[in-house]
């Protein structure tokens, strides 16, 4: 039987707590419907050809492709493990699956605290705060990196950059969830970033889900800030560096973000100097959740569409992009130094073609961009998103000599694992909006919709839709997450009651 699909808490690669591992794996299709697997073992070790072993069951008579590590297996922190299985089935023929990985995040919450990792911002006072404050650090290495990880944890939303190019293609990271429970920080493989001699590194900060979020969602009151951890090793030596005082922040090209309202981004912001971090003295300012590793799939770009039609609407120039999504718009641009774009983003347009953002209500859904006049220009959003069809450009005159827009599709890396297709194509369309409309939902939480001013953890929505995700996508790591996030919330069972139903809904399929 020829292995597929073999993961660890449900996810290809993925990095995990070190005190829980489960191990799955199936056959690809084809195989004969008389043959079965009889028995399987699973073998752990620290390289992948299986020199350094760290565990090897015994042969398990057993039809299960599942297996979870026994407790008394230790796994180090900060480590990559290799793993394979090898399975008997009901013919006698053995096989042996191809090498997979994980990794263990830190060691536990612990950690930070042990380290002296602090949590930073740019001042006591909120109200004078950058829009996107971009917190720096100048490191020198002795010699040649082979291997390096950067735990990050800022809210409202991050993005770690180190000597100019960003270490990860995710978005709108960390996740959101009960920050005064939980605390969800990124783990960044950072090996290729570095180099030897100086070295930049830089945290740059949005809003996220801060006050201006709703009130039916949960969310962060206190500063922008940042908690940090890197582990460096050149040769046998191991370097740490952790958020303290000795990191400084400057003003970004950022000037505005928010959730709902969009985007405002300058290439042509001032340079300015930059400034000391600051360490609160109040150690109950800092989010007061337990730190634990994101383990859920990430958010990235996992479509790209070409406008279907555009046309003039006064002044201004309207993009269809053929169906309702959640997601941002790529533009490359040629266009005089300051000269000012604006993007407008609607689910719907009027009877006479202008644009109806009626269902944004109180989302603003603009994006702005200040050109810096140096040739083509090209700009994605980085702290924002939105749900939308239509795109109205403002500024399009006759000083921009060339305009493309590309929309970016949003949604949580949740793979593939069913789909549906019928002679009659219009059932075939009403699926592919539903899936659509599920996909622009995936976020870090499972929202109730991605154009208004909501985009919230609303369990009753959630429900209506997770058995139908559940057939068409692998949700086991996205749906762990969830139910972590809600368990032990009480009231009404439509509101409160999917942390019976999803388990059960998992446990069935």
């Amino acid at each position: 039987m020829n292995f597929d699909v073999l993961q660890c808490n449900y996810q290809h690669n993925p990095v995990i707590r070190g005190d829980s591992a489960v191990l799955t794996w199936n056959y690809r299709a084809g195989c004969d419907r008389d043959v079965r697997q009889v028995s399987f073992g699973v073998a752990i070790a620290e390289d992948p050809d299986f020199t350094f072993p760290v565990w090897a069951s015994p042969e398990i008579l057993s039809d299960a492709m599942r297996c979870e590590l026994p407790a008394e297996v230790t796994l180090k922190p900060s480590t990559c493990y290799f793993w394979r299985v090898s399975s008997r089935d009901s013919s006698g023929q053995t096989s042996l699956s191809p090498t997979q990985s994980f990794e263990t995040a830190l060691a536990g919450p612990e950690v930070w605290k042990n380290l002296h990792a602090k949590w930073i911002t740019c001042g006591p006072d909120k109200s004078v705060e950058p829009a996107s404050p971009v917190f720096c650090l100048d490191i020198s290495l002795p010699g040649t990196v082979t291997w390096a990880r950067a735990y990050v944890f800022g809210l409202g939303w991050q993005q770690l950059t180190i000597n100019g190019r960003p270490c990860a293609s995710w978005l709108l990271a960390p996740p959101n969830s009960h920050y005064d429970r939980v605390c969800l920080y990124e783990t960044y493989p950072i090996t290729d970033f570095l180099v030897r001699g100086n070295n930049r590194i830089e945290l740059a900060l949005g809003n996220g889900y801060n006050a201006n979020y709703s009130q039916w969602g949960w969310r962060w009151f206190g500063p922008k800030g940042v908690k940090a951890i890197f582990l460096i090793r050149c040769g046998s030596r191991t370097i740490c560096r952790v958020t303290d005082g000795s990191w400084r922040y400057r003003t970004g090209p950022i000037q505005a973000c928010d959730i709902y309202n969009g985007e405002v981004y300058s290439a042509i912001y001032p340079e300015r100097q930059d400034a000391p971090a600051y360490v609160d003295p109040q150690p109950d300012v800092a989010p007061q959740g337990v730190m634990q590793p994101n383990e859920m799939p990430h958010i990235t770009v996992y479509k790209e569409v070409e406008p279907v039609s555009c046309w003039r609407s006064g002044k201004d120039m309207i993009y269809d992009f053929g169906t309702n999504s959640a997601g941002f718009v790529r533009i490359k641009v040629r266009a005089p130094r300051g000269h000012k774009l604006t993007f407008q983003f609607s689910e719907l347009i009027a009877k006479n073609g202008t644009l109806s953002p009626i269902t944004n209500r109180l989302a603003q859904a603009q994006d702005r961009y200040i050109c810096s006049g140096s040739g083509e220009e090209e700009y994605q959003p980085l702290f924002t998103y939105h749900g939308f069809r239509y795109v109205q450009v403002s500024g399009y005159t006759e000083d921009v000599s060339s305009l493309t827009l590309t929309a970016c599709l949003i949604s949580a890396d949740v793979e593939t694992t069913g789909s549906f297709a019928c002679s009659d194509p219009v059932i075939n369309r009403i699926h592919q909006q539903a899936l659509n409309s599920m996909r622009s939902n995936f976020m870090s939480i499972p929202t109730d919709c991605p154009s208004r001013d909501e985009r919230t953890p609303c369990q009753m929505d959630s429900q209506s839709t997770e058995e139908a995700a559940i057939f068409n996508y692998n949700m086991n790591a996205y749906y762990r997450k969830w139910l972590d996030d809600i368990a032990g919330e009480t009231g009404n069972p439509d509101w409160n009651g999917d942390q019976i139903h999803l388990a059960w809904r998992l446990y069935r399929n």
